[in-house]
C-alpha cells in the first residue's frame, strides 16, 4: 500500500510541474473598433493570461492576404473591399504557440465602402521585412467605385515614414511607388503615412483630402559584439572577473546604446553570476564579484551575452571563454622536486618534496601541503630558507597513478592568492634485484671472495636504494629451498648472506623476496679461484703483439691492393685516352704523325702496367712488398729530383672509376664509328691508315744501361721514335723543332725546367731524368723535349 501512495503522489507531482509549465490560453482580443471603412487603420492585440515564454503569434485577416506571424501580441492591418458591396464582414483569427502547445481565437469585424481612399498592393505590407534590403511600397488612388483617379485630378501628395518625408515617384499614368530604404533602428512595426488631395464627383469639382497609415513590418536583426570583452583579463586564483565591457552593434555598423542586455559567468552549463548590462560612455558595463578559487582553476569558465535592443533587435546567445591561469606571477609554486611529470614509488621509500614559491611582490605569509586524496593524506611542508621541503615514507599500500597535489596559499600585496602543482604516481611493493655477487655467467665468471656472502642490491622503480633494515627472502641454490633474512650494508647499501660454505664452479641461484616487498631474480654463476697476475700479464703481452702484427699485414695488404686497383685504373684510363686521340685524328684536329707518335707512348705504358700487374697477382709478390716496407731501405747517394711542377699547363684528368672510364671510352668508340659511317670514303681512307700504321704492341725497355754513354741513350730514344714517323722530311718532329709543336706557355716551361736541370745533368742517366719528369707529371711530350734540348749539344 505505501508503494501505492508513493506512485500517486509522484504522479500527481507531475502533472502538477506540467500543468504549470503550460498554463496559458488567450484571454481576449483587444481592438480599436469592430466597425471601420477602408483604408482605416485597424488594431488588434492579444491578450494572454498566464506564463508563458516565446510565443509566436500568427494572424490570419480574412481578406485574402498572406498571414503575417509576429512575435509581439499587438498587430496592425487595414482592409479593403474589392467585390464592390457597399460594407463586407471580415473573420479574423489568431494561433498562437510555444512550440509544444497551441490556442486559437476568431474575431469578427465589419468594413464599410469609403468614398475614396488611397490603397496600397499587399506584397510588403503583409509580410516581415528585411532591415537591411530597400523596397519599394506601390499604391493608387481611387474613388468610391473602385475607379482609378487619374493623376491630373491629383492635386497634392505627400508620404512620410517615422517622421521622415519620402519622395513619390509616378511609375505611370496612375500608379505610385515610394522606395523605403529601412535602418537598424526601425522598430517591429513602422507607419507609412500617405495623404492626397483630388478632385472627386462625376464632374471632379469635390475637392476630398484622402489619407492612409499602412504599416509595414520588419523582422529582427542580429546584434553583434564587436571585440572579446575578456579576451585580455589575466586571471588567477584569488581574482575576481571584476568589470567587463563591451560594445554592440548592427550589421550595418550601428553602435546600440539602448536594450535590455544581460552577462552571465556560466561552468559546465551551470550560471555562476548574472549581471543586467547598463549603457556608460559608449560601453555596456557590468561588475561581477565572483572570486576563482584553486578548484576553478581546472574548470571550464564562459562569459554568455544576450539580449534585446530598444527596437527589437536580438542579440543572440553569445560565449566567450574566460581562462583562468594557474602560474600567477605574484605568486607561482614551483615544485623542484619530484622533477618527474609521472612517478612511480615503491613501499616504504622516503622520498624529498622540495617546492618553491617565485613572487614579483613581496610574500607576507604562505604555507605549502601534500594532499593525495586516494590515500586520504595531507601533509604540510616545512620552511626552509626560500624553499618549503616535505620528506615523507610511502605509506605500505599499492595505488596505481593516483594524484599527488600540492598546494600553496598565502598573501601578497594584501591579496590572498594561491596555486597549486601537481603530478600522477604510483605506490608500488614490487623491487628490483641485482647480485652483486656472484654476478650473473653472461657478465663473466666470478673471482672468489674469502667473505663467501651472498650479496644484492634492493632497488625501488626510480633505481634509488631500499633502506629496510631486514628484508625476508627465500634462497634457491641449486634447487634447494631455504628462507633467509638479507640484512642491509648500512654504509654501502647492498643486503648480503653468508653461505654456509664457500661456493665454487657453476650454480644456479634465484632469490624470491617475501613479506611486504615483491621482487624475484634468477642467475646462472661461476666462481672461480684468482689466477697468477704473471699469466695474465703475458696472456695480454701475446695478445697485444699479435694484434700489433695484424694491423701492419693489414694495412700493408690494403695498399698492395690499392696499388693493383691503381693500375687497372690507369689502364682503363689509357684506352679511353686511345679512343679520344682516334677521334681527334677523324676531326683533323691532330695529324696522323700527332696520333701514331702519342699512341706509341701510351702503348708502351699500358704494356708496362699489365707487366706490373702480373707480377704482383701472386701472394708471394704481397710478401715480398711487405718485407721491403719492414725492412730499412738502402739510401741512394744522389738527392732526389725536385722539379717545379708547370702552374700554368692544362692539369691532368683526374682518376674515374673503372666504371665510369669504360663507359665512356665506349662511348667515344660508338662516336668515332658513326662518325666513320657518315664521313667521304677518302676520310675512312685516313683513319684506317692511321690504324694500321700504329703497332700492336710495343717492347718497352726498363732497364737502362748505365755503362753507355748519354749520347748513345739519347740516339736511341731519337731512333726509336724516327722509325715510327711516315713524313719527316715535310714536317719537322717536336724533338727538332718544339716551338712550332707546343703552346707559348709549355715552350717557356721547358725552358725554365731545362735551365733547372743542366747544373745536374751529368749526375743521372737519361732514363733517370725521363722517369723523373713523369713522375713529377709532365707529359712524355714535354719530359722528351726537355731532354733532347738539354743534351743535343752533346
Amino acid at each position: 500500500m505505501q508503494r501505492k501512495y508513493i506512485f500517486v503522489i509522484l504522479l500527481t507531482s507531475l502533472l502538477l510541474i506540467f500543468g504549470k509549465a503550460y498554463s496559458w490560453e488567450i484571454k481576449e482580443l483587444k481592438v480599436n473598433k469592430t466597425t471601420l471603412k477602408e483604408a482605416e487603420l485597424f488594431e488588434v492585440e492579444a491578450i494572454i493570461e498566464g506564463e508563458a515564454n516565446k510565443l509566436t503569434f500568427t494572424w490570419d485577416w480574412g481578406d485574402g492576404s498572406e498571414k503575417l506571424q509576429l512575435s509581439e501580441p499587438k498587430a496592425y492591418h487595414v482592409f479593403y473591399i474589392s467585390d464592390g458591396s457597399r460594407s463586407k464582414n471580415f473573420r479574423i483569427t489568431l494561433v498562437v504557440s510555444d512550440g509544444k502547445k497551441l490556442d486559437t481565437e476568431t474575431l469578427d469585424i465589419t468594413v464599410k465602402k469609403a468614398y475614396g481612399k488611397i490603397r496600397p498592393f499587399l506584397q510588403q505590407v503583409t509580410k516581415l521585412n528585411e532591415k537591411n534590403k530597400p523596397f519599394k511600397v506601390m499604391f493608387e488612388i481611387l474613388d468610391s467605385s473602385d475607379n482609378i483617379i487619374s493623376s491630373s485630378y491629383v492635386e497634392s501628395l505627400q508620404a512620410n515614414l517615422n517622421g521622415a518625408s519620402m519622395e513619390i515617384k509616378a511609375e505611370s499614368e496612375d500608379l505610385y511607388s515610394v522606395e523605403i530604404i529601412p535602418r537598424c533602428d526601425f522598430d517591429y512595426v513602422e507607419f507609412l503615412h500617405i495623404n492626397a488631395e483630388v478632385l472627386l464627383g462625376a464632374a471632379h469639382n469635390i475637392k476630398r483630402t484622402l489619407e492612409v497609415r499602412v504599416p509595414i513590418y520588419f523582422a529582427p536583426v542580429n546584434l553583434s559584439i564587436l571585440k572579446n570583452p575578456v579576451e585580455d583579463k589575466k586571471l588567477y586564483a584569488g581574482d575576481s572577473l571584476g568589470e567587463v565591457q563591451l560594445q554592440i552593434a548592427c550589421p550595418d555598423g550601428t553602435i546600440v546604446k539602448a536594450g535590455d542586455f544581460y552577462a552571465s559567468l556560466i561552468s559546465d552549463s551551470n550560471i555562476i553570476e548574472t549581471q543586467q548590462l547598463n549603457y556608460v560612455d559608449l560601453y555596456f558595463r557590468a561588475t561581477f564579484a565572483y572570486k576563482f578559487s584553486l578548484e576553478d582553476v581546472e574548470k571550464k569558465y564562459e562569459m554568455m551575452f544576450e539580449g534585446t535592443d530598444n527596437h527589437g533587435n536580438i542579440l543572440p546567445k553569445t560565449t566567450f571563454p574566460v581562462l583562468i591561469g594557474k602560474d600567477n606571477p605574484a605568486f607561482d609554486l614551483v615544485l623542484i622536486e619530484p622533477s618527474a611529470k609521472e612517478k612511480e614509488f615503491g613501499y616504504g621509500q622516503k622520498v624529498s618534496f622540495i617546492a618553491k614559491i617565485n613572487s614579483n611582490l613581496r610574500v607576507e605569509e604562505a604555507e605549502v601541503y601534500l594532499v593525495v586524496p586516494s590515500l586520504n593524506m595531507k601533509r604540510y611542508f616545512s620552511k626552509e630558507g626560500d624553499k618549503f621541503v616535505l620528506e615523507l615514507a610511502m605509506p605500505e599500500k599499492k595505488v596505481y597513478k593516483t594524484e599527488f597535489k600540492i598546494v600553496a596559499i598565502g598573501r601578497a600585496d594584501g591579496k590572498e592568492l594561491a596555486d597549486y602543482e601537481k603530478f600522477k604516481g604510483s605506490i608500488t611493493n614490487n623491487i628490483s634485484v641485482e647480485f652483486l655477487y656472484p654476478y650473473d655467467a653472461k657478465k663473466g665468471r666470478t673471482l672468489f671472495e674469502e667473505e663467501n656472502a651472498l650479496k644484492v642490491y634492493l632497488k625501488y622503480p626510480d633505481g634509488s636504494l631500499v633502506q629496510f633494515p631486514k628484508v625476508r627472502a627465500v634462497l634457491y641454490l641449486d634447487g634447494e629451498k631455504k628462507d633467509v633474512v638479507l640484512k642491509r650494508d648500512e654504509v654501502k647499501g647492498y643486503y648480503f648472506y653468508k653461505f654456509d660454505e664457500p661456493l665454487l664452479g657453476a650454480h644456479k641461484l634465484k632469490i624470491d623476496l617475501r613479506d611486504k616487498l615483491q621482487g624475484t631474480k634468477e642467475a646462472e654463476v661461476v666462481i672461480v679461484k684468482q689466477t697468477s697476475w704473471h699469466f695474465t700479464v703475458g696472456l695480454l703481452f701475446i695478445l697485444v703483439l699479435v694484434g700489433i702484427i695484424g694491423y701492419v699485414i693489414y694495412s700493408r695488404f690494403k695498399h698492395w691492393k690499392d696499388l693493383q686497383m691503381s693500375y687497372i685504373k690507369r689502364i682503363s684510363q689509357i684506352d679511353r685516352e686511345i679512343k679520344r686521340l682516334e677521334l681527334s685524328v677523324f676531326k683533323r684536329k691532330i695529324t696522323p704523325e700527332q696520333y701514331k707518335e702519342k699512341v706509341l707512348l701510351l702503348q708502351n705504358e699500358k704494356d708496362t702496367l699489365k707487366e706490373k700487374i702480373v707480377e704482383n697477382t701472386n701472394f708471394v709478390a704481397f710478401i715480398r712488398e711487405f718485407l721491403k716496407a719492414v725492412l730499412p731501405k738502402k739510401r741512394s747517394a744522389l738527392k732526389p729530383i725536385v722539379v717545379g711542377k708547370l702552374p700554368k699547363l692544362p692539369e691532368k684528368e683526374p682518376e674515374q672509376p673503372i666504371r665510369e672510364a669504360e663507359t665512356e671510352a665506349k662511348q667515344a668508340e660508338e662516336e668515332l664509328k658513326q662518325m666513320v659511317r657518315e664521313a667521304k670514303p677518302e676520310e675512312r681512307k685516313k683513319v684506317s691508315v692511321a690504324r694500321e700504321k700504329v703497332p700492336e704492341k710495343q717492347e718497352v725497355k726498363t732497364e737502362v744501361v748505365k755503362k753507355k754513354p748519354k749520347t748513345e741513350e739519347l740516339e736511341e730514344i731519337k731512333k726509336e721514335i724516327e722509325k715510327k714517323e711516315t713524313s719527316a722530311k715535310e714536317k719537322p718532329t717536336m724533338f727538332e723543332s718544339y716551338e712550332q709543336e707546343f703552346s707559348s706557355e709549355e715552350r717557356a716551361e721547358i725552358e725554365r725546367l731545362c735551365s733547372i736541370l743542366a747544373p745536374i745533368k751529368n749526375k743521372y742517366s737519361v732514363g733517370e731524368l725521363y722517369k723523373a719528369l713523369i713522375a713529377e707529371g709532365y707529359k712524355p711530350s714535354i719530359a722528351l723535349a726537355v731532354i733532347t734540348k738539354l743534351f743535343k749539344k752533346s
